[in-house]
Formats: structure tokens, sequence, C-alpha cells
């Protein structure tokens, strides 16, 4: 229970911490052996190390209350406006308990970015916002009388409706830190080579990380195109009870008994076996495959 506590978000810092001693002891070397290799060498890590502190988000505390959580700045968030939790826009499994990337809030006046290392564990976290935002009632109509029979049945706790994922696509490239610090670096080592015929080699060296560093930009670009119009099949849902699934997906709808179901393959897409077919759950849910596949496995006869 989070109500009345303080938590701090902060970002990861042992990279950039690692990237710093390579840059370093690099320039060391180069000082040591009174060479000038060494600290070129040494300048990639050091830009990046500065580049990843530059695009580091800041630490944010959040203090939570009965209705809404507070930020360090003031402002406040209601559970009743937020509208879902993901790491970076991927949806969160329990499956995997650190996120290793940010924590994306989405609410009815934007969006909140955390860093993802809390001072509490994240499922509790993740599971607190979870129980206190609104309830989705987009359940197609041709669902709506399996949901409430199966709820009659066995009870809410006992029947999961998972939605469609419907939010834009939020994730940012660890590319582009990257191509910055490439970018950066040819650019040095190509002015070094200019100044000094010496080196020339370290010219030709820049010339190329400065096109690989271009060449990243544009495919950080065109995948950020791409994925911002990705088809979304809106209105499906999936339905997982103790007697089986329904589901709607774009033109596939339909209901099956766990009896019925042979085996489980989970690749691109989960897999439920039946007598000369396989219906294919695809990854387009706010939950995540893996997430999915457990609770289908929780509920199937033992042994399939």
């Amino acid at each position: 229970m989070l109500v009345g506590k303080t938590v701090t978000a902060r970002p990861r810092t042992g990279f950039t911490v690692f990237l710093a001693f390579v840059a370093v002891g690099l320039i060391g070397i180069s000082f040591l052996d009174e060479s000038i290799h060494g600290a070129m060498f040494g300048v990639f890590p050091g830009l990046w190390c500065l580049i990843r502190v530059f695009f580091a988000p800041r630490s944010v505390r959040l203090t939570f209350d009965e209705e809404s959580v507070m930020l360090d700045s003031g402002s406040r968030i209601p559970y009743a406006s937020i509208q879902r939790v993901s790491m970076n826009g991927v949806p969160y499994s329990s499956i995997h308990k650190s996120p290793s990337s940010q924590l994306v809030i989405e609410h009815q006046r934007g969006i909140l970015r955390l860093p993802p290392v809390l001072d509490v564990r994240f499922e509790d976290f993740y599971q607190f916002l979870n129980e206190r935002m609104p309830d989705r009632d987009e359940i197609p109509a041709s669902l709506v009388d399996f949901v409430a029979d199966q709820r009659a049945k066995f009870g809410d706790d006992k029947v999961t409706v998972i939605f469609g994922g419907q939010t834009r696509f939020i994730k940012s490239s660890v590319l582009l830190p990257l191509a910055f610090a490439l970018f950066g670096t040819g650019i040095i080592w190509s002015i070094v080579g200019s100044a000094a015929s010496e080196h020339y080699e370290w010219g030709d060296a820049g010339g190329a990380m400065v096109g690989v560093a271009m060449v990243m930009v544009v495919v950080v670009y065109l995948t950020r195109v791409a994925l911002s119009y990705r088809p979304v099949i809106w209105h499906a849902c999936l339905v997982i009870t103790p007697e089986g699934l329904a589901m709607v997906q774009g033109n596939v709808q339909g209901a099956i008994r766990w009896d019925d179901v042979e085996g489980v393959h989970q690749g691109a897409a989960l897999l439920l076996q039946v007598t000369g077919a396989a219906i294919s759950i695809a990854a387009i849910y706010d939950r995540q495959l893996p997430e999915i596949a457990k609770l289908v496995r929780a509920n199937l006869p033992e042994g399939r």
C-alpha cells in the first residue's frame, strides 16, 4: 500500500560511470605513452558518457494519497485520469521484475516519464496504480454475454479481460544518444586528421564514423515514422476464464473451452493448438505475450 508514502524514481547510472572510467583510462594511457592514440580512442566513450548524462531523466519524487499522486513540482495526477502504465510504451509484464527502460504514465493531461529505478518494488507500484485506474468499458458486444456469464459462474477475480493496446508509440531509441556520440567523435577525429598530416588516418576514420552516425539517425527516424503509422486492431479483446477463452481480434472472434486445447506454443504470437487448427493470439494487447501465456497455462488441464 503506497498511500501516504513518497517514492523516488531515479535513472540508472552504472553504464554511464563505466564509460567515464574507460574514457579516463584511455586518456591516462595516452599520457603515459606520450601518444595521441589512447586519447583519440577515449573521445568516444567520453562523449557517450556526457550525452547519456544530458539525455538521462532527472530523479522524480512521487507522493501518494487516496485520490492522486503528487509530483515534486506540486502538480497532481488523479488516479481517475490515468489511462495506462507501461515500460517506455511497452506493456509491463510481471514476469520481468525490474524494468530497464523508463516508466511511462499516460493520463488525460499528458505523459509522465519516470526513470526506472524505484525505492519500492516496481510490481507493487504498477499494481497500486492499476487498481486505481478507471475500468475500461469497451468490451465488444459479441463478448458481453460471455463475460457476464463467466463472472456469474466464477466471480470477477477469476475472469481476466485484456484489451488491445490503443496508445501511441512512445518508445525512444537508445540509438539516438549513441549516434550523437559517434557523430561528435567523427568530427573531432576528422579535425585532428586534417590539422596534423602525420595523423591523417584519424581523419579517414572520422569521416567513416560520421557516415555511420548519419545512417543511424535516418534509421531511428524511419523506424519512428513507420511505427507511428502501424496498424492497430482497435477493438481487440481477450477474455480468459477457468472454463475457456473468448476473443475478438480483427475478423477472428469466438470462444473455446480449455478441454479443446491440445497445446500452447509461444513465438512471435501465442498459438493455441486445437484439433486440425491453431488459434493465434497476436502481440497487440495491453499485456505482453509471456504474461498472457502464463494465464492460459494456469487454466489448462494438467499435461497440456
